[in-house]
């Protein structure tokens, strides 16, 4: 398999989006043959634009992986190419105390410092995946939390072999700074998936994370779940030098039992200290649809978002962060381009824009964010909007873009 290179955007693109064949084939290794189906595979960047997963199995769901060794010290300071390749030693590390490895990897978020990074990380993926056998892949650039570290990543992966019917936690090698679990398992089955949801409190970012996690607790107990059921904490917060009191709020929160995995994506144009959302395990119930999109008593029903989506189906689709075809566009024009191309992925995996699950937009300024908002409401059924959550970061580690799209659906 060739080492790419330093990559476009326009040569990103045609590969995944414009000269890409759909492709169901080639399942992880150690899995069964109707476990993952994968669209749209690109050889060159080692990437899906969409996989197709059982929800019969347990699914690994990491923290925030850096490229640390086991002391808490960045390896390769200054050095793209090290640190991406330590980034993915320590993430099969992470995998393999979670009972899985890098060949069940079925979804991969990676945080970089600037595009430059990206083509580092691509050329790691096209070496690692062959076949049609590969993850879909989401992008954004983000100051990470040592200031040393030029990429992160976290990872969706498969736990080959009999599956549990709760959700568990697992401490690994110190690869990530905070002192949350290293992996968190989503039990098989029905899983749910709450918005973005931010409290102000005292206006500290700390007083900000406990209030909000109160917030989201009810919201599970909305679902009959409880704190011991989240799987996954994703935060946007500003600034990054301040995610240690966001941790220490967290570990607070969770009152010394193992918290679940933490993420955090620094945003620029946040109105509240921090907004959280989290996927959580849910318990198999009996006749229930396929999804339900729900909206708690106290909090305000959105067209455009669902405050909570409780997923009963069999399964669920990863989809790539999603962007326009062409570079350059006006936040109108580059907005619009993705809903062809998000509409084209969920027909190949049998889903539609009512089956859509989970939203998490990522835009580089205002023009893209406002842009979206008006937008979404063009294409998406009031009563059946995915969860989402919006961040202005950094931008979206692709030159000449400036949003992207990360979605999971299921299909019809």
């Amino acid at each position: 398999m060739r080492r790419v290179g330093k990559l476009c955007g326009l040569h990103f693109l045609v590969a995944i989006f414009g000269l890409a064949s759909l492709a169901k084939a080639d399942p992880p290794a150690g899995s069964g043959a109707t476990e993952c189906m994968f669209y749209f595979p690109d050889q060159s960047l080692g990437v899906c634009r969409a996989v197709s997963v059982t929800a019969a199995r347990d699914l690994v769901h990491t923290a925030q992986i850096l490229p640390l060794d086991q002391t808490g010290t960045i390896v390769g300071r200054g050095d793209a190419k090290e640190q991406v390749r330590k980034v993915f030693d320590n993430l099969a590390e992470v995998l393999t105390d979670a009972r899985s490895d890098v060949s069940q990897v079925v979804k991969l978020n990676a945080y970089v410092r600037d595009a430059s990074v990206s083509s580092e990380v691509y050329g790691r993926l096209a070496e690692m995946y062959h076949g049609n056998a590969k993850p879909a892949v989401t992008f954004v650039a983000t100051r990470l939390q040592n200031p040393d570290a030029m990429v992160a990543v976290d990872a969706v992966a498969i736990v080959p072999g009999s599956a549990t019917d709760k959700a568990r936690f697992g401490q690994s090698r110190k690869y990530a700074p905070s002192s949350a679990s290293s992996f968190g398992i989503l039990a098989a089955g029905p899983r749910v998936y709450i918005s973005g949801q931010a409290e102000k409190g005292d206006g500290t970012l700390a007083d900000g994370t406990t209030k909000t996690l109160e917030s989201l607790v009810k919201s599970l107990k909305y679902c009959g779940l409880e704190r011991d059921n989240i799987v996954q904490l994703k935060g946007f917060m500003a600034p990054m030098s301040d995610a240690p009191a966001v941790e220490k709020a967290v570990a607070k929160f969770f009152d010394g039992a193992t918290a679940p995995p933490l993420i955090l994506v620094e945003w620029k144009a946040g109105s509240l200290p921090i907004e959280i959302e989290l996927v959580a395990s849910s318990p198999k119930v009996q006749n229930r649809p396929t999804v339900e999109y729900l909206t708690p008593p106290e909090l305000k029903k959105s067209p455009v978002y669902s405050r909570i989506v409780r997923v009963n189906s069999p399964r669920v689709v990863y989809i790539s962060g999603l962007v326009a075809r062409k570079e350059g566009q006006s936040g109108a024009e580059e907005v619009r381009a993705m809903f062809p191309i998000l509409d084209e992925t969920l027909k190949a995996a049998g889903s539609d824009l009512e089956h859509m699950v989970k939203a998490t937009y990522y835009v580089a300024d205002a023009e893209v964010s406002a842009e979206l908002n008006k937008v979404r409401p063009e294409y998406y059924n009031p009563d059946r909007p995915p969860a989402a959550s919006k961040a202005e970061v950094t931008g979206i580690g692709l030159r000449g873009h400036r949003v992207t799209m990360d979605m999971i659906a299921v299909p019809k």
